[in-house]
């Protein structure tokens, strides 16, 4: 099954169907941040991602942990009325 989905993506994928969408997606230049669950599958998209030139794959940011906690204080805070 899977040699034969990835056998279709190779007909679909060809150097004419990316050159016919030359162009497309939006020029900003601003940064994506790509986040997920534990075995999401968001380390992958990472490592595909990463193997462009233009892209920086950062790992797991240890900071995105704390960022979330800190919300999550704030978030009760606000709920509590304090």
């Amino acid at each position: 099954m899977m040699t034969e989905d990835l056998r279709s993506q190779q007909e679909v994928c060809t150097a004419s169907f990316f050159g016919s969408r030359e162009g497309w997606g939006h020029g900003a230049p601003d940064p994506i941040f790509v986040v997920g669950l534990p075995r999401a599958g968001s380390t992958l998209l990472e490592q595909i991602l990463s193997s462009h030139s233009m892209v920086d794959g950062t790992l797991e940011l240890p900071n995105i942990l704390s960022f979330s906690q800190r919300l999550r204080r704030c978030g009760r805070e606000g709920e509590t009325g304090g």
